[in-house]
């Protein structure tokens, strides 16, 4: 809450959700303020993090890090095929 974290590192885009709450965190910002600037209800944020936005849709995912002023930046590597047994 200090605002003294910039930087949340992500292993695996199923870590989006708690960089999305940790960033809220560290600006300083309540559900409802988040909310506020996105024009949504704050319930709906409250719904989002209460399930690790697993229901959000991609274009939610980057309104709520753009409304944060959070660059997500991923690097995306092809794990090596499995040899066949």
């Amino acid at each position: 809450r200090s605002g003294k974290t910039t930087t949340f590192t992500a292993n695996s885009l199923a870590d989006i959700a708690t960089l999305l709450i940790q960033a809220r965190i560290a600006r300083g910002w309540s559900q409802r303020h988040l909310a506020n600037q996105l024009g949504i209800a704050e319930q709906q944020i409250q719904r989002y993090e209460a399930n690790g936005y697993a229901t959000t849709s991609l274009t939610r995912l980057c309104e709520i890090a753009a409304a944060l002023g959070l660059h997500i930046t991923e690097t995306a590597q092809l794990a090596p095929e499995p040899s066949a047994a």
